[in-house]
């Protein structure tokens, strides 16, 4: 009876201890910017998991993008982007490689966004591809101010263009000032 006792007393710690580790991992995850993924290597991305992230990234409830219910990730990603992150990660894949890519999705409001996503091939003791695991951000702002940045450095380069052919023309017309006032000294 004892040993009864203090086998239900290790199963109750057990389940304690796993009923603890998930709260943890779901905190962890409920708190990052961005979603957190499990998804099949298939041309819809069928997602398995999707974290809580899901619904700000994409203006989709977890439950609507799972198993391609409402709607697939392939269909969220900006159609002239789909070909390029289904070879990227691909490629990744063949070589038993992390990926990393940045491409465009639409929202369910129909909002353009820029995302980074990072991920990697989970594959089982014989080398098989079981499904892909990973995290992806929007990184809309961060491309929008790189961009407005490229936009300013080509300004400036621009302005500093223009000023060093403003110099060259005061050099040059002050050179023929002094050409001019020899030629009408003489």
């Amino acid at each position: 009876i004892n040993r009864l006792k203090q086998i239900n007393k290790d199963k109750l710690n057990v389940q304690q201890s796993l009923t603890e580790t998930e709260r943890v991992f779901f905190t962890l995850l409920g708190n990052i910017p961005g979603m957190a993924y499990r998804c099949a290597n298939d041309k819809h991305w069928t997602m398995l998991f999707v974290s809580e992230g899901c619904t700000k990234l994409t203006g989709y409830q977890p439950d609507e993008i799972l198993n391609n219910r409402v709607v697939s990730y392939n269909d969220i990603i900006l159609a002239d982007d789909r070909e390029y992150v289904w070879k990227t990660v691909q490629d990744a894949l063949n070589k038993k490689q992390p990926y990393q890519i940045s491409y465009r999705i639409v929202q369910k409001n129909g909002q353009k966004r820029w995302v980074w996503e990072q991920g990697c091939g989970i594959f089982d003791k014989d080398g098989n591809l079981k499904f892909l695991e990973g995290f992806i951000s929007d990184v809309t702002e961060h491309r929008l101010a790189e961009e407005e940045k490229q936009k300013l450095e080509a300004r400036l380069l621009q302005a500093q263009k223009f000023e060093s052919l403003g110099l060259m023309a005061g050099n040059i017309a002050h050179d023929f000032n002094n050409f001019l006032m020899a030629i009408i000294g003489n």
